[in-house]
């Protein structure tokens, strides 16, 4: 069983995690991470994401604890042999896309989506 650590409004990073679990088939449960005052996740969150961020994921079939959407991707394709192709050229090909996904789309998108929910005040996106 897996357990994603997430917060309640889902961001793009979070979004992958999900999708690709519910890809792969893989049973999961969710767990919430409530922020304290400050914005601060509780202290425990550490051992699982010690920059303090979501998604994680913390495999409890393996004892793996992984953070940061893309290596979640990848571990997870490893762990199910799925959405990760065997021929090593072709894997090379996915992986370079998801490392361009990770460091040149994820970080523009999210930035966009703080602009948008600064600009929006506190209404929702």
């Amino acid at each position: 069983m897996i357990d994603l650590y997430t917060i309640r409004s889902a961001s793009p990073n979070i979004r992958k995690a999900s999708i690709m679990l519910h890809e792969t088939g893989l049973p999961y449960t969710v767990k919430y991470v409530e922020k304290r005052e400050g914005g601060k996740p509780p202290d425990d969150f550490a051992a699982i994401s010690p920059n303090a961020t979501v998604p994680a994921i913390q495999d409890h079939d393996t004892g793996a604890i992984i953070f940061e959407s893309g290596a979640i991707l990848h571990y997870l394709a490893e762990k199910t042999g799925r959405l990760l192709p065997a021929d090593l050229k072709v894997r090379s090909e996915v992986i370079k896309w998801l490392m361009f996904e990770v460091a040149n789309v994820g970080p523009v998108m999210g930035e966009l989506y703080h602009y948008m929910l600064l600009e929006a005040g506190p209404r929702s996106v």
